[in-house]
This record gives structure tokens, C-alpha cells and sequence, in this order.
């Protein structure tokens, strides 16, 4: 069986820089190839009309690592981060070179 990396990401623009398509591009020509890699399989939330909230805990529970991009601190990825830390092992924090985390 494939073990799963879920990644918590922002998929809206966050700053001029940071667009949609940037980070759309970050996670299918980066993030997810390089996953893949070490034998994960790899996915993120969609931004569809679903029960998100219920959809996004299922996976923070049931994915083996997960990935939380912190670039730009958005407050959805905090969220899921948080729920991940009390639900689950298994976590790996990035942020972009020059953005600090806040104390």
C-alpha cells in the first residue's frame, strides 16, 4: 500500500507575488513531483462546493505525513496545522527563504 502525503497549502492568491497560478504551479511542478519521489502518493484540497471542513479532517487524520506550506501565514493553513498536531504524528512545516514564523 502507498503511503499518502496530504499538503496544506494556500490555492488563492495570498500576495501580488504569490497568485493563484503560482501556487498552483509551486504544488504540481514542485511540491507534488518531489513527493512523489520518496514513494508517496500526494494530494491537496480542492476548493469545491463539498462538506470542505469534514473532507480536509478526514485527511489531516488519515494521511501518513502531511505538508504544511506556511508561506505567507495563512489562516486556513494554521488551522489545519493545528488540527493535524492534536489529531496526528507526522508533520512537515515550510515556509519561503526570508519569512520569519511568528513568535
Amino acid at each position: 500500500m502507498v503511503k499518502r502525503c496530504f499538503v496544506i497549502m494556500p490555492f488563492s492568491a495570498t500576495t501580488e507575488k504569490h497568485t493563484e497560478s503560482y501556487w498552483n504551479n509551486f504544488f504540481f511542478k514542485f511540491v507534488k513531483p518531489s513527493i512523489e519521489k520518496l514513494g508517496y502518493s500526494c494530494s491537496r484540497s480542492n476548493a469545491q462546493p463539498s462538506n470542505i471542513i469534514k473532507d480536509i479532517l478526514k485527511e489531516l487524520l488519515d494521511a501518513d505525513l502531511v505538508l504544511a506550506v506556511l508561506t505567507d501565514f495563512n489562516a486556513n493553513v494554521w488551522y489545519e496545522l493545528g488540527s493535524r498536531h492534536a489529531l496526528r504524528k507526522g508533520t512537515i512545516m515550510m515556509i519561503e527563504e526570508g519569512q520569519k514564523l511568528p513568535l
